[in-house]
């Protein structure tokens, strides 16, 4: 659905539960936290599993599905054509090294 919507601009976030939210009285119910409590501002990791897959397959998901979205030629073409001047392209650069170097580096430990 993601690709076929074509959008210049998307992020996925996997679910989080926050202390005093219904997610977090299920995880803790079902006992559904891996690697400890969540970080704030951690929404790129998951820090529970689900009822089918572990916390780093669904971070797994989430990083195949960026990275799918990422590096679409059309996409990749569309954004460089919008680029107007040299300091907009060092900005762009920036942040493509910087979301491609934390899509592809993998966690030591999916526990912590």
């Amino acid at each position: 659905f993601a690709r076929a919507l074509d959008a210049d601009f998307f992020d996925f976030n996997v679910a989080t539960p926050l202390p005093g939210t219904a997610l977090w009285d299920l995880a803790v119910r079902d006992a559904l936290f891996e690697g400890g409590a969540p970080t704030a501002g951690a929404y790129s990791k998951a820090v529970i599993r689900s009822y089918g897959l572990s916390s780093e397959e669904l971070t797994q998901w989430r990083r195949r599905a960026l990275l799918k979205l990422t590096l679409r030629p059309s996409y990749i073409w569309r954004t460089l054509r919008r680029i107007r001047s040299p300091r907009v392209f060092l900005n762009y650069v920036r942040a493509a090294h910087q979301r491609l170097k934390a899509l592809l580096t993998q966690p030591a430990d999916p526990k912590k």
